[in-house]
């Protein structure tokens, strides 16, 4: 049993980071300051206008004045039991003493930043980072952006404290060595058996999409490398299932070219199986829209992981020198967020269905250390593939969505003989390979 008391102070809303895809007002899946440390977002205190004297407003009302702004008020406490407040011991006496600062330094950036330079607070979204090596000590100087094009290159804090940057430069030598026995032979062991890491066999079947690529090496004229993947997939009234290996970015993430992108991430060895489609009884709609988020715990980090799902319509679209009308366009896009460093990294696929032909265009996109939401930052194309030639199959009923050959998966095995190509595991997105390290 405790006395929860205010603070004697009038306090407006606590500041967050506005969402624009979400209506307006604070909404759970936003991040906020929680100045109250009572782990939930607070609205501003409530006011009593007509009570415009200290005298009117504490005379039996219990309410309480705010001699600085001159405001009567209800004085909340934050419905929680708070212990001693936590500050910067600087002359290490076991107490707190005039000028020390209520605050603890972290390993890792934890806190939404907020910024009063323009005497309102600005939740900072992102800010970038220019050094100055040229001078001794370095130079930092750093640039704070939030929403609707909000910038400054300085910070203030709630009490007035102004800050230049938020990083500190120090040179770090940290040399390491081991030592490794002479190796006598390497043995290699080719094998082209698929098992897939399934706790269970599930009993239902998959038909099987199987996409190749074939270019040619620029260092060796007249080589051409291939590569390939299968995908296992079903359908079920409300869309198209695949069964595939989820991938994720190692740290420290902000891998841009494609040898860092092939060091830089890795996938699980036991397939999942998810929705690659929403339909409703196997049709595409139009404005059609699904999100999902969760956090997901891996050997190497735990993500915090937001998907979503968007069918647009277009009257037509041209590949290739094709015109193709009534087409669906479908955008995907994983968004995640490794805990703890809080590096970001979003992937984009778009894929446009042509009426009668299927995938007529597909291209993946990505970036790095903004959210999926925001639409101010580019995007930058990994690969993309269109529709060079149609070839009709009649009868056969080989469309997206109406395959004809099914196996089950107890007779997996059966790939190697109809598609001449054994059945390696392989990171896709869409129906695209994206190579990393196997």
């Amino acid at each position: 049993c405790f006395t929860d008391e205010g603070n004697d102070k009038w306090d407006d809303e606590e500041p967050y980071l506005s969402n624009p895809n979400l209506s307006s007002g604070w909404d759970l899946s936003e991040p906020y300051k929680d100045y109250n440390c009572n782990l939930e977002w607070d609205a501003a205190e409530t006011k009593y206008s007509s009570l415009t004297t200290e005298s009117e407003c504490i005379d039996g009302t219990g309410y309480t004045w705010d001699s600085d702004s001159e405001i009567c008020f209800l004085d909340r406490g934050n419905g929680r039991f708070d212990d001693e407040e936590i500050f910067v011991d600087s002359n290490n006496n076991g107490s707190w003493d005039s000028g020390e600062k209520f605050y603890k330094i972290s390993e890792t950036a934890n806190q939404l930043i907020i910024d009063y330079s323009s005497g309102t607070p600005e939740a900072i979204k992102t800010f970038s980072i220019v050094i100055d090596t040229t001078q001794t000590p370095s130079v930092v100087s750093n640039t704070f952006t939030g929403a609707n094009s909000y910038e400054s290159n300085q910070l203030v804090d709630i009490i007035g404290n102004q800050y230049d940057t938020l990083i500190t430069v120090r040179p770090v030598i940290d040399l390491k060595s081991e030592k490794k026995d002479d190796i006598d032979s390497i043995v290699t062991t080719y094998s082209n058996k698929l098992i897939e890491n399934l706790s269970t066999i599930p009993d239902r079947e998959y038909y099987i999409i199987k996409s190749q690529t074939e270019s040619s090496d620029p260092a060796n004229a007249g080589l051409v490398s291939r590569d390939y993947s299968y995908q296992l997939q079903r359908v079920e009234s409300d869309g198209l299932y695949s069964l595939y290996h989820p991938s994720y970015f190692m740290p420290y993430g902000y891998y841009t070219t494609e040898e860092q992108r092939n060091d830089g991430f890795w996938f699980a060895n036991r397939p999942i199986e998810d929705i690659m489609f929403y339909t409703n009884n196997g049709n595409l709609r139009q404005n059609e829209y699904y999100f999902e988020t969760y956090q997901d715990t891996t050997p190497v980090a735990i993500y915090s992981v937001e998907k979503s799902f968007r069918v647009d319509f277009e009257d037509s679209i041209t590949v290739q020198d094709q015109d193709y009308s009534n087409v669906y366009k479908v955008t995907r896009i994983t968004y995640m967020v490794m805990l703890g460093t809080g590096v970001e990294y979003a992937e984009r696929i778009i894929t446009w269905l042509g009426n009668g032909v299927g995938v007529v265009k597909e291209q993946v996109d990505f970036k790095w250390g903004q959210p999926s939401w925001d639409d101010d930052d580019i995007w930058t194309e990994y690969s993309r593939i269109e529709l060079s030639e149609f070839r009709d199959m009649s009868g056969s009923g080989r469309t997206l969505l109406n395959q004809t050959k099914y196996i089950s998966f107890d007779g997996i095995k059966q790939v190697d003989d109809n598609f001449d190509d054994p059945f390696v595991p392989r990171r896709t997105s869409g129906i695209q390979i994206i190579k990393v390290d196997e």
